[in-house]
């Protein structure tokens, strides 16, 4: 009988990738662009959430580099959709693409899952004096919850949002999102 090897950790291979790294700036100047890149890497997060809340362990340095992404990064992307894409995708939507309700939907999730956001942001920042940081049960059912919740989330904007974007918003409306994302960033353009 032939021996099989289980497949690579994603841990292991998104740690080396590097692909927790956020998208380059340069890829503001086409804000929707920029909304995919990031998507993908918080996609690759939730891949890497659900492999650490399986195993229960994740070296501390990982562990402080994703409560970094959890406490700094979502939230500033969770404003560039609030503040910039919705609001345009709501003036720019025709009645039939019908934004309001998916819109609506998905900030009302986003309510929900900020709390448990928080709480996860929390047990990635847990001091420990070993290499590795151990989560409790609860802490993990709670980061497993909260990357199925952003996994589900990311699918809609990708599938739903970022489609109707390309098709609807106009080049003035892309540069004006560009320029404000900038900004929040402390960016000049």
């Amino acid at each position: 009988m032939a021996r099989h090897d289980p497949p690579p950790s994603p841990l292991r291979s998104l740690a080396i990738s590097g692909s927790l790294d956020p998208p380059p700036v340069s890829l503001l100047d086409d804000p929707l662009e920029y909304f995919f890149v990031e998507h993908f890497r918080q996609r690759s997060l939730c891949v890497l959430l659900r492999d650490i809340a399986a195993r229960g362990v994740v070296p501390v340095e990982l562990a402080h580099r994703i409560a970094a992404i959890l406490a700094v990064d979502v939230p500033l992307h969770h404003q560039d959709e609030e503040c910039d894409l919705f609001p345009v995708l709501i003036r720019r939507g025709k009645p039939e693409d019908d934004l309001s309700k998916t819109i609506a939907r998905l900030k009302d999730d986003r309510t929900r899952t900020d709390r448990v956001l928080n709480a996860v942001a929390r047990a990635f920042r847990k001091p420990s004096e070993y290499v590795q940081l151990t989560f409790e049960p609860r802490d993990a059912v709670l980061t497993a919850s909260y990357a199925a919740e952003l996994h589900r989330h990311l699918a809609i904007e990708n599938g739903i949002l970022l489609v109707i974007a390309r098709k609807r918003l106009s080049a003035d409306d892309i540069l004006a999102m560009g320029q404000s994302m900038k900004r929040r960033r402390g960016l000049h353009f």
